[in-house]
């Protein structure tokens, strides 16, 4: 299993929004990807930081279902995609 196909969760205070990883190797395997996919990624997780999930669409973020959202990052050489999961 790719860490694309493990889970992150984002969950909001009422202060920011913060990610966590589902465990260490889902966090490995993100940090062994190609910098320009790291790079998409901080982008990502810096647009729903400062505006919230649900305010962040195609290209970047698919709704899925309920609480489950997709994270869409595109790099020179390769796409990766990755599940998200709000928790309150």
């Amino acid at each position: 299993m790719n860490w694309f196909d493990k889970l992150c969760f984002f969950w909001h205070n009422p202060f920011m929004w913060s990610i966590e990883f589902l465990d260490e190797n889902v966090l490995n395997e993100m940090q062994s990807q190609p910098n320009d996919i790291k790079a998409k990624f901080e982008h990502i997780v810096n647009l729903i930081q400062a505006n919230g999930l649900e305010r962040i669409h195609d290209p970047y973020i698919k709704h899925l279902e309920g609480k489950l959202w997709e994270m869409r990052m595109k790099g020179k050489d390769n796409i990766a995609k990755s599940n998200l999961c709000q928790r309150s």
